[in-house]
């Protein structure tokens, strides 16, 4: 049933966190703290995420992160089964995670998503 209705399993999941944590701290204030922060931890998941590929450059808005970067700046493309990222980066490193911008491939966009980067991009 969860795969069927993943955000009414994610809302479980939140709810259980802070209940069991309230219960076992024996604080109101812990457990909706750790509802927060398993909310926090899956927000990309659950609310939209929005992508703008423009001349200039290219974002991603979420509810409370935004992560934009110019063509100039994209030094390497790697694309993934699901989605592409863009980074600032000519090497791999241990900040990858933390610069550039992820483009997820929506519905059969992906070719779109691939061309729209080639162009813009230069290659």
């Amino acid at each position: 049933m969860a795969a069927k209705q993943p955000a009414k399993a994610v809302a479980a999941v939140l709810v259980s966190t802070a209940v069991i944590a309230a219960a076992a701290t024996l604080s109101p204030l812990f457990g909706a703290a750790a509802g927060w922060l398993m909310f926090a931890s899956v927000a990309e998941f659950m609310l939209p995420v929005t992508y703008s590929i423009t001349a200039e450059g290219v974002e991603a808005r979420h509810l409370w992160t935004f992560a934009r970067l110019n063509w100039s700046s994209v030094r390497r493309v790697c694309v993934c089964h699901d989605g592409v990222k863009l980074s600032p980066l000519s090497s791999p490193t241990r900040l990858e995670a933390f610069r550039g911008v992820f483009i997820r491939f929506g519905e059969g966009n992906r070719d779109a998503v691939l061309g729209a980067v080639e162009d813009l991009h230069g290659g």
